[in-house]
């Protein structure tokens, strides 16, 4: 059993007006239930649960393992609603790649059952119950699944290293990092961390421990002395493969899959690795802009090695070009603040000027850079593929190429006699109703009567009364034809277009076609008569001051 943390221990503050919720036992398979009777002989051999008669009751489910395993869950969802939440955060992750800088050796150590090394308050274990069909328990111990459980072992793991927090140490929840710049002093720290574990009866798992070497795996990301490896573009690269855990649709391995899933390979094995910020170098950005964008990229040199092709001029600057001005601004926050130097400028913008007082309060200088010289900037500036959506823009694109041209595209010729067989050899439908039509007469039904077939080789119409039958791939042409095209259809509304086909045309659902023709139309879209708005009206005289504001 954990130690007794007194005030330390677990606590379930309840909101106000809340009450014991029993809910309902789940069906279980039989695998399920086998594998629900070990894991609660072994969190009784333990001391971990104990039998309960408690009003509580949360039902049990299971979850499968990463190694084909089940996971026991108790679904707290109930007890967690009516819970007070800890407002005490989780660290932030990209915060230990800055303290990693200059770091040689590399201990990683997960602790095993984290959150049963932390007693719960005797008066809020009734909380936990949980029911099975082998009987009613309720924790001892902190139990997953309980909405403050992350919470309240972070504060544990970050009292019992404080001490040792920032310095030579990190943790996330059960998984701590010991980092030091050599073997000797490395071996020191892990001997600290280990004695102030076993301390408080928490115990390592050797299984998921990496010891004093110079690369390691930490919450997700492999860090080492070189820098943090990561993999660009990760989630556009394995977009194929999350796909494949979609729901909502089947599963099936492709050429996409098997590429994605090959170059994945590829690059896990040969990832780049990105380098840590260290505030003790010099840092250079390289900036750039264009008509439509700005670009740039931020730099160390690394063991005295720049990684840029030519030195630096000395010619500066004034940055009175507000395009320019831009980037410089955007990325300049990344510096570290200090002196008060800047190239003086006798002529400024009020823009300009505010940023002028923004950019005092940072230490830096800036250089002119050719072009030519700053080919990345210059790059991520440029971007072929930079398509711009201004409405402001696209509204002022010609009016005569806006109505006319598509009007130039629009088919201009009726449908052949082979364009209509073709389409009707395709349609179901129509060669339904050809099959009855050749069939005994005596047959036939009140609908196919008013149908008949008009054969002239080597083509073969179907007639509906005196109209022609439109097979399903030949109505859009036609609805374009009588409404788009200025000879035929003017863009007349739905029931000038419905007349002037029903002369000569037959489909079913006809009327709801062309109606859903004409109010999809972008033409018409575009210049449908607005309502009008209306008279101007004055405003009441307020009463009173601040009443109307507007």
């Amino acid at each position: 059993m954990p130690p007794d943390q007194g005030e330390d221990n677990f606590t379930i503050r309840l909101k106000p007006g809340s009450k014991p919720v029993m809910q309902p036992l789940r069906h279980l398979s039989p695998n399920e239930l086998d594998e629900l009777d070990q894991q609660m002989q072994r969190l009784m051999d333990k001391g971990w649960i104990s039998h309960s008669r408690s009003l509580w009751g949360a039902p049990v489910l299971f979850a499968p393992k990463k190694d084909g395993g089940l996971r026991c869950c108790i679904d707290y969802r109930a007890l967690n609603k009516m819970t007070h939440k800890d407002a005490t955060p989780l660290p932030n992750l990209s915060e230990p790649r800055d303290r990693l800088v200059n770091m040689q050796v590399f201990t990683a150590i997960n602790i095993r059952d984290g959150y049963h090394c932390i007693m719960i308050r005797p008066e809020d274990r009734e909380k936990t119950a949980f029911r099975t069909g082998f009987g009613h328990f309720e924790y001892i111990v902190l139990a997953f699944g309980l909405t403050n459980a992350p919470a309240t072992f972070q504060q544990l793991t970050n009292k019992l290293l404080g001490d040792k927090y920032d310095a030579y140490v990190i943790s996330y929840l059960d998984d701590i990092l010991i980092f030091s710049t050599d073997m000797s002093s490395h071996i020191q720290h892990v001997d600290e961390v280990l004695k102030t574990l076993a301390e408080h009866c928490l115990h390592v798992k050797p299984s998921k421990c990496q010891w004093a070497v110079d690369e390691v795996e930490f919450c997700g990301h492999r860090v080492g002395k070189d820098g943090l490896k990561y993999i660009p573009e990760y989630a556009q690269i394995t977009l194929p493969l999350t796909n494949l855990q979609s729901g909502n649709r089947p599963w099936q391995w492709g050429d996409e899959e098997d590429k994605a899933f090959n170059r994945l390979k590829e690059l896990c094995s040969s990832a780049p690795t990105l380098a840590y910020f260290d505030p003790a170098l010099d840092t250079y950005l390289f900036t750039d802009a264009s008509g439509y964008a700005y670009g740039g990229w931020l730099a160390q040199p690394a063991a005295g090695d720049f990684p840029y092709p030519h030195p630096l001029p000395t010619t500066k600057s004034g940055l009175t070009n507000l395009p320019q001005l831009r980037p410089v601004t955007y990325y300049s926050c990344k510096m570290q603040p200090a002196g008060t130097r800047y190239p003086e400028q006798p002529h400024l913008s009020r823009c300009q000027a505010g940023w002028v007082e923004f950019l005092q309060q940072f230490d830096f200088s800036v250089e002119y850079l050719p072009g030519t010289w700053n080919s990345i900037a210059d790059l991520l500036s440029r971007d072929p593929t930079y398509n711009p959506k201004c409405a402001t823009c696209q509204a002022k694109i010609d009016v005569v190429t806006a109505i006319v041209q598509p009007e130039i595209t629009v088919m201009t010729h009726m449908p052949t006699d082979a364009d209509w067989t073709r389409a009707l050899a395709s349609d179901d439908f129509g060669q339904n109703i050809l099959l009855t039509l050749d069939g005994p007469q005596e047959n036939l039904s009140g609908h196919a009567r008013r149908f008949r077939a008009v054969d002239s080789p080597p083509d073969r119409f179907l007639m509906y009364h005196d109209r022609r039958y439109v097979p399903d791939s030949l109505r859009g042409p036609l609805l374009q034809i009588h409404h788009d095209s200025l000879a035929n259809g003017g863009h007349s509304g739905v029931q000038r277009t419905l007349a002037k086909l029903l002369e000569s045309y037959y489909w079913p659902h006809m009327e709801r076609d062309v109606y859903q023709y004409v109010r999809t139309c972008p033409t018409c879209q575009r210049h449908k008569r607005a309502t009008p708005i209306g008279f101007l009206r004055s405003l009441a005289i307020p009463d009173a001051r601040w009443q109307q504001i507007g």
